[in-house]
């Protein structure tokens, strides 16, 4: 029981180091612009900015416009349904570099 009380409180401690007041102001002033902005196309064009600018996104079916690195592998295999490991495989090392990044980069934000 007191190592799960330790492991609570190392993860608050961490927490706590991470969410300066500094930090917390930008990541307001950061999303503030962007709803602002979002706000503002949103009311000069409608849902039809929506779609294009964010919702296009979830939905697009376009192998050719793709950053991925597999890309090629996507492009040869875009007619049949990719197996979940394959979606596995092209997932996971994105997922495991940017796992990385936040705990590497995390305490050196301003």
């Amino acid at each position: 029981q007191s190592s799960d009380a330790t492991e609570r409180g190392t993860f608050w401690a961490v927490l706590v180091r991470m969410l300066s007041g500094s930090r917390i102001l930008f990541g307001l002033i950061s999303g503030g612009i962007f709803l602002g902005c979002t706000g503002l196309f949103y009311y000069l064009y409608g849902m039809e900015f929506l779609r294009e600018a964010l919702l296009y996104h979830l939905t697009r079916a376009d192998p050719r416009h793709n950053f991925s690195i597999y890309f090629y592998h996507i492009y040869l295999n875009y007619e049949r349904e990719l197996s979940l490991m394959e979606k596995l495989v092209s997932f996971l090392p994105q997922f495991a570099v940017q796992l990385v990044l936040i705990f590497c980069y995390a305490l050196d934000l301003p």
